[in-house]
């Protein structure tokens, strides 16, 4: 008698498959470091590791253990941006199968295991962070992992009480985000010890004491007291970075809009469509776990935004997307359980077969959505107009630099990606573009290649045509995502 196969562990598989080619497939594409993940790259190239240990520059803070893995990485591969990328796509690849693990242990459904999956692995997001020069998908893999041990230890206590010990541990060197884990780790098992019986009290405070001491000594070493923790809080102030947690105001309405936004439009980032039907389903998936009074799963999913907001509210962690990326776990954990229910009533009334292709046709949308986003990820790809500059540049002719393309540039001429011998001029800084720009522009004299990368592209491309009006003649240009080159003559 010939075997059935199993078309949902195949595509379980497959997903992963395509979670693993799609990320090594960005890390080879290589794309341009854009300005924030420059001004840490200089930091990284240019000192030392113990040198690493002390306050950065450009207003950069990372975890230390973190910075100490992309040092290494990036002696191990010198002078491109793979060295610095490679760590993160490790990360995300023990992410990767952390969740999968993780939602194979909550659903018994293989077509909620497929369709969580692949809101993973077919994330513009999660793709782009898996190679970003910061630490944030750090944050992603430590939610990932300790989410899977804390739902294991069942399986060999002692053992992943152990292991739960260590990845907290390390965690707080890691990741900022440790804490917020940590705290609901603790809620997650304490719950565990009251309600279900299924813990080992004694464990639990030991393992407590452990993250407890590791964690004291973290902050009071790296963090209590650090120079740039002002300046960031007005920066991130400055752009409403902090949850308003005042319902009188209207900066309340406009933090939950900002929250709803990251959840669902950049954490989730499937289009018009996938925004509506996926809050849809987290707002379902949260009532079925309070119905079914799933109190553990609750506090493992829901308590890490609320601490977060709390923490936001005084101004100790902002509320962009990129710093909450290790929440899409959590959202599409809740998100399933909307689906898993769904089927459930459904399947009352509908076969079995035509709920296993109702959810591959819920996963499919999410495919094509991962490619109408744009793939592979690009951002300011300032090695192209370099490319092209070097391509067309005679001798003599200076090049002005944007000011706010001057840490990318720096850092391409550090790795000597920069080939050509020519005067460089920074442009001034600014906030905003104005006439101070065109002047400054308008002082040259002579041909001179400018060079933008970042900022307001649409303002950038303004200010050109303004030169353009003002007798300045264009000669050459070159444009591509979000960096664009000129010849001009002044």
């Amino acid at each position: 008698m010939s075997k059935q196969i199993n078309w949902e562990q195949i595509f379980v598989k497959l997903i992963l498959i395509a979670g693993v080619a799609l990320s090594v497939i960005q890390f080879i594409y290589n794309r341009s470091l854009w300005d924030d993940e420059a001004n840490l790259a200089l930091n990284i190239i240019h000192r030392s590791a113990f040198e690493l240990l002390k306050p950065m520059d450009s207003i950069q803070v990372a975890p230390i253990l973190f910075l100490q893995m992309e040092k290494l990485f990036s002696l191990l591969i010198p002078e491109s941006e793979r060295g610095l990328r490679l760590f993160l796509l490790i990360c995300f690849l023990i992410a990767l199968f952390s969740f999968s693990a993780l939602l194979k242990k909550l659903f018994n459904n293989p077509v909620v295991v497929i369709f969580g999956l692949s809101l993973f692995v077919f994330n513009t997001f999660m793709i782009r962070y898996s190679n970003e020069v910061k630490q944030y998908m750090c944050d992603v893999m430590l939610t990932a992992v300790i989410g899977y041990l804390l739902l294991s230890l069942h399986d060999d206590e002692k053992r992943k009480f152990i292991w739960l010990a260590v990845a907290g541990a390390v965690g707080v060197f890691v990741s900022n985000i440790t804490p917020i884990i940590m705290a609901t780790a603790g809620l997650y098992l304490l719950h565990s010890h009251f309600y279900i019986r299924k813990l080992n009290f004694p464990y639990f405070i030991k393992v407590s004491l452990v993250w407890a001491l590791v964690f004291g000594f973290y902050y009071f070493l790296f963090i209590y007291d650090h120079p740039n923790r002002d300046i960031q809080v007005r920066a991130f102030d400055k752009r409403g970075g902090f949850f308003n947690p005042n319902l009188f105001t209207p900066e309340f309405f406009v933090s939950v809009k900002l929250i709803f936004n990251n959840f669902f439009v950049d954490l989730l980032p499937f289009g018009k469509a996938g925004t509506i039907i996926l809050s849809i389903l987290y707002g379902f998936g949260l009532f079925v776990l309070i119905v079914k009074k799933r109190i553990g799963l609750l506090i493992l999913t829901v308590t890490p935004m609320f601490l977060h907001l709390v923490l936001s509210s005084l101004k100790m962690y902002p509320v962009f997307a990129r710093l909450m990326l290790y929440q899409t776990p959590l959202l599409i954990i809740v998100v399933a359980f909307g689906v898993e229910q769904l089927f459930e009533y459904v399947s009352r009334v509908i076969k079995s077969k035509l709920i296993f292709k109702a959810g591959l046709v819920l996963s499919l949308f999410v495919v094509i959505q991962f490619f109408v986003n744009g793939y592979p990820f690009v951002n300011q790809e300032i090695r192209k107009s370099i490319d092209f500059i070097q391509e067309n540049i005679s001798e003599g002719e200076p090049v002005y630099i944007d000011w706010r393309a001057r840490r990318q540039f720096q850092y391409y001429v550090d790795i000597k990606y920069v080939k050509f011998k020519a005067p460089i001029i920074t442009g001034i800084r600014y906030n905003e573009f104005s006439e101070k720009n065109i002047n400054d522009l308008k002082s040259l004299s002579g041909k001179h290649w400018v060079l933008f990368a970042g900022g307001d592209y649409g303002m950038q491309k303004k200010l050109i045509r303004k030169l353009g009006k003002s007798g300045v003649k264009i000669e050459k240009s070159f444009l591509t995502s979000k960096s664009h080159t000129y010849l001009i003559d002044i």
